[in-house]
């Protein structure tokens, strides 16, 4: 049963016959509407564009056809090549020096600032080569950028503990020392974390501003894969501010699991068999699908977790609860972009503008082979 909030319209599903959750109500309304505009516009030109940077022939190629299913198919990699060029000149730019940044003060004068500047550029020195690996977080986005047109990050700081039985040490009012079973927290996962999203993995709307999404988007859905031993933990555990998730039954975790014919990301695994596909008998590690969700209701962004978008996880918390590091009207979520188009939420990618090239020179190795075959292996 879900609570809604006080003095809020409750909607009646006529599937369940039961209360609906205004928050989770918002959550679907804002999941069915973005995904309805990224399957109609967005999927089938991103999904070509993936299968190219696989050196693969895009969907709509005749090569996937019978009168071709005999003929020269070679694909020229020349999209690829063109993506290790300039994932090589980010990275010249990016890591030539051995200091990952620059941090200097405003003012050399003032001693305080000197020493200010000093103290956080050994913190993110030291946070971005052990705790964030930069390098592949860099480049992957960059990367990503590249390939479909978009990427998109999460920063925030991963943190989890759990209550443990432990022997403390403790007074009496005699003054005598006794030892004492009680729980204390023990910390399981604190540090810094920038985690990228595939594109099928992320919802905004398609009208928010071109130049800034995640901050003019009224809403912004990132869905996470996650195990469902661990969804479980996290029933059990708490999070930064000492909550922790709903409870429910394995069977209905089950019922949200991932789409494993997602065509995005069966273009990216090269038509391989779903990594998230359950093999045999159920367990806990099959993967269920969770969504971290950005509602902006007001002046306020509300933050939230539901199991799919059929139930909710968490109750809806203010950004700054859940995220303190952020600001008020600005979610933890970055969507950036390498190819400039004014006016596009969704702009082309790299391989995109090379598109009609990579299939020019397709059709011509292919002919010319075609054709050489022909000459050398005629009829008697």
């Amino acid at each position: 049963a879900m609570n809604p909030v006080p003095g809020a319209n409750v909607e009646i599903d006529k599937k369940s016959s039961g209360p609906v959750d205004p928050w989770l109500k918002r959550a679907q309304d804002a999941f069915s509407r973005s995904t309805t505009y990224f399957d109609n516009n967005i999927r089938k030109r991103m999904e070509a564009d993936l299968k190219m940077f696989q050196s693969q022939h895009p969907p709509d190629s005749k090569y996937h056809s019978d009168e071709y299913k005999f003929r020269s198919k070679l694909f020229r990699p020349k999209s690829r090549s063109v993506l290790r060029k300039n994932e090589a000149t980010a990275a010249l730019a990016f890591f030539s020096n051995p200091d990952v940044m620059s941090i200097d003060p405003g003012n050399p004068d003032d001693q305080g600032q000197v020493m200010s500047s000093a103290l956080v550029k050994e913190l993110m020195q030291y946070r971005l080569t052990k705790s964030i690996p930069l390098f592949l977080t860099a480049i992957g986005a960059f990367q990503d950028s590249m390939n479909v047109g978009l990427v998109a990050s999460l920063q925030h700081w991963r943190f989890r503990q759990v209550m443990e039985k432990q022997t403390v040490q403790a007074a009496t009012l005699t003054g005598e020392t006794v030892e004492v079973e009680m729980d204390q927290p023990r910390v399981l996962e604190d540090v810094p974390c920038i985690e990228l999203f595939p594109i099928e993995n992320i919802r905004f709307d398609a009208a928010a501003q071109w130049f800034n999404v995640a901050k003019t988007s009224p809403y912004l859905i990132l869905q996470m894969p996650m195990y469902i031993g661990d969804i479980l933990d996290r029933m059990e555990t708490m999070d930064s501010q000492g909550n922790k998730w709903k409870k429910y039954d394995k069977s209905v975790i089950r019922q949200c699991k991932v789409d494993a014919d997602d065509s995005l990301r069966m273009a990216r695994d090269g038509n391989q068999e779903s990594k998230y596909e359950a093999g045999g008998k159920e367990n806990e590690f099959d993967v269920a699908m969770v969504h971290l969700n950005f509602i902006r209701k007001g002046h306020d962004i509300h933050c939230y977790y539901t199991l799919g978008d059929k139930h909710l996880l968490t109750d809806p918390l203010l950004l700054k609860e859940m995220f303190p590091h952020c600001k008020e009207d600005e979610p933890p979520v970055v969507i950036g972009f390498c190819v400039i188009e004014t006016h596009r939420t969704v702009p082309s990618s790299l391989i995109g503008l090379g598109s009609p090239l990579q299939r020019e020179l397709n059709e011509n190795v292919n002919s010319r082979q075609d054709n050489v075959k022909f000459i050398l292996n005629k009829r008697t």
